[in-house]
């Protein structure tokens, strides 16, 4: 058997992208260095291993010392975390595990849509960002397997993915305490399930709340109030 390579990955320390990765990576017991930046003021040697000059970065090392093979985007990068250290959390059916990547493409959408209406001051683009996004929750109710996990074969790649949305909304008295939520029974069930478990909740900084009081502050956010 192949010897797993030495993780490092790469952050902005509020990043839900990251969270993804780091979710995964606890939830299949792997060891990995966390290393922060300054997405203000990134250090050279990231603007040369980023093509996009974002994160999460993944840096792959055979041995301590080798140069590193990097990844980026969350999706492929929790991909490749799961194809070389099994049990993979993707189905072995091609089409299911199609679908479970749709889904995770998915909850980008929804992350977009909730960071446009917590950051924009034009008040008919926050409206129709939230009629996107709970919209949007409603196709997820029906995707959604209703046993606590989106699949009901237990917790996938997609649970990684929706889980830093979820942590957000309910970060939001205004989206925690929403009328929608009357409708998505199967999704709240979700929600809750995955804020429990450790991989979840240790997946943030200790002073994840305060740090992103601080930005939204930073971004002069019309949330900011919604989240304190």
């Amino acid at each position: 058997m192949s010897q797993t390579p030495q993780f490092e990955l790469v952050s902005f320390d509020i990043c839900p992208y990251v969270q993804r990765s780091v979710i995964t990576l606890k939830h299949k017991k792997v060891d990995f260095k966390l290393t922060f930046i300054d997405l203000g003021n990134p250090p050279e040697w990231f603007n040369k291993a980023s093509p996009l000059g974002k994160v999460p970065l993944l840096l792959v090392r055979n041995t301590p010392s080798s140069e590193p093979v990097v990844l980026f985007e969350s999706a492929v990068i929790n991909e490749y975390v799961d194809e070389v250290t099994p049990p993979s959390l993707l189905p072995k059916d091609p089409l299911q595990k199609a679908r479970e990547r749709a889904w995770i493409a998915v909850s980008g959408e929804l992350m977009m849509y909730m960071y446009t209406f917590n950051t924009s001051r034009d008040q008919e683009e926050i409206t129709e960002a939230k009629t996107d996004f709970w919209d949007t929750m409603a196709r997820v109710e029906e995707a959604v397997s209703g046993s606590g996990s989106f699949s009901a074969s237990g917790f996938s790649l997609p649970d990684a993915a929706f889980a830093p949305l979820f942590m957000r909304m309910m970060m939001m008295k205004s989206m925690r305490n929403d009328a929608h939520w009357k409708t998505l029974p199967k999704t709240k069930k979700w929600v809750d399930a995955l804020l429990a478990l450790p991989e979840v909740r240790d997946s943030v900084i200790p002073n994840f709340k305060e740090r992103m009081i601080e930005q939204y502050t930073k971004m002069e956010s019309p949330m900011l109030n919604d989240l304190i």
